[in-house]
This record gives C-alpha cells, sequence and structure tokens, in this order.
C-alpha cells in the first residue's frame, strides 16, 4: 500500500514536471478550473470599480457576486444534501452563465 503512494507521487510530480499539472486534475476539470478561479475572480471583485459601459457600477457589482456564488455552487455541490442543491442550482447556474456572458469584461 504505502509502494502505491510513493509511486503515485512520484508520477504526479512527473506529470506536473511534463505539463504544468497533474493529469488527475482534468478528471473533474470543471471543478479545477472553479477552484483556480475563485479566489482571482473573489480579488478581483474586491479591487474593480469599473465594469461594462453598458452597466452601473451597483449591478456590476451584484452581477461579480453572482459569478462567485456560480464558482462556489461548483466547488461545493457534491458535499450538498440534494435537497439544498436544488434549491441553490438555479442560482448557481445563473451564476455560472453570467461568466461566460461577462468573460471578455474580466479586466482593470
Amino acid at each position: 500500500m504505502k509502494t502505491d503512494n510513493f509511486l503515485d507521487f512520484f508520477k504526479k510530480k512527473k506529470e506536473i514536471f511534463i505539463y504544468g499539472f497533474s493529469e488527475e486534475e482534468t478528471w473533474d476539470l470543471y471543478y479545477y478550473a472553479a477552484k483556480w478561479a475563485y479566489p482571482r475572480l473573489k480579488q478581483f471583485a474586491k479591487r474593480n470599480d469599473g465594469g461594462p459601459s453598458n452597466l452601473t457600477s451597483y449591478i456590476w457589482k451584484r452581477i461579480l457576486n453572482e459569478m462567485l456564488f456560480g464558482l462556489e455552487y461548483v466547488l461545493d455541490k457534491d458535499e450538498m444534501e440534494h435537497e439544498e442543491k436544488l434549491k441553490i442550482e438555479k442560482r448557481g447556474m445563473r451564476g455560472l452563465a453570467f461568466i461566460s456572458k461577462y468573460y471578455f469584461d474580466l479586466w482593470y
């Protein structure tokens, strides 16, 4: 058993060296993408005082918060009870749709 863990450790290190990431991260790519994006989007939302020219600052902040909620949904959905997941799924999916819609507006 310890040998498997030892070999897995070096296999992952080799993959990181070759590809820049472990192939394990491609199994649930949506999760790893959300895990990478969440803290960056959170910092972006804190620092950003502008937004698309057709939106007020207030509306843009609300949209950014919905985007964050969508990423939180992705990161936490596997841990939720079925009923809880159903309650917030629509909002989570709306946040992800906002990411798609405003993707090219995520800059300073």
